[in-house]
């Protein structure tokens, strides 16, 4: 076990080190080409650590992402694939799907269909997206709070005491 001093030290000898080379990440509209990549990425990051079901984006919806501008960059594409897999039904992502899902985020503070307030309190809001959240996800694992908590990343015992203060029932 090294002394926080000496690892302190080594922190601060490396960061000199690796100060020499700058790296800069274009935006994700400067390439576009990358957007097919980023999508089966997210997906299967998406299903494989969050049990969300598995769905597919079209050729037509992959060009028309392709061309989208993405004022968000790589986070908005990120948000946009989680509830396109969290609130999608069919197999395959439609691409009036998505595009009502942009015009949506663009038009009004919007998260998957739940409006954003702004004239309540912070905790207020919180419990109600909280709420909001919940349910809809609940409602896409058909009442498993097993696969909500594996979705939400909450412990099951602190799950059931949110549900119960919130007045969900998981059935």
């Amino acid at each position: 076990i090294q002394n926080s001093t000496t690892l302190q030290n080594f922190r601060q000898d490396l960061l000199y080190c690796i100060s020499v080379v700058s790296l800069v990440v274009p935006a994700l509209r400067e390439h576009s080409e990358d957007i097919p990549t980023f999508l089966d990425y997210f997906v299967n990051i998406f299903v494989e650590n969050d049990g969300m079901n598995y769905r597919h984006f079209p050729v037509e919806t992959q060009n028309y992402l392709r061309n989208y501008h993405w004022p968000g960059n790589v986070n908005e594409l990120k948000n946009m694939v989680q509830q396109l897999l969290l609130f999608g039904k069919n197999q395959e992502v439609s691409l009036e799907e998505v595009k009502k899902l942009i015009a949506s985020g663009a038009q009004k503070n919007n998260c998957g269909g739940f409006e954003i307030p702004v004239d309540m309190t912070l905790r207020e809001a919180r419990e109600q997206f909280e709420r909001f959240y919940l349910e809809s996800v609940l409602k896409r694992v058909d009442g498993s709070v097993t696969k909500l908590a594996k979705i939400s990343g909450m412990e099951r015992t602190h799950l059931y005491r949110k549900l119960k203060a919130l007045g969900i029932s998981p059935k």
